[in-house]
């Protein structure tokens, strides 16, 4: 059987809230492919649970507003 060495990335998705123009449907969210990103309301910016996100970018490259980065930590 095949064996895989997962690594984590050290990188991590930051939101800017002064440049989140708050989407009606917010593509971050749908984007993340482990839901790492979700709006807790409609007049607040998304949110990044920390705990899930593997900083894969994917999210960064969704937002239309460029108020998502990648940076480490």
């Amino acid at each position: 059987m095949p064996t895989f060495d997962l690594k984590i990335s050290p990188m991590k998705a930051i939101i800017d809230p002064a440049k989140c123009v708050l989407c009606e449907k917010c593509h971050v969210a749908k984007a993340c492919p482990i839901k790492a990103v979700f709006r807790i309301s409609d007049d607040e910016p998304a949110f990044v649970d920390m705990s899930l996100c593997h900083g894969c970018g994917v999210c960064a490259a969704a937002c239309p507003a460029r108020a998502v980065t990648i940076k480490e930590g």
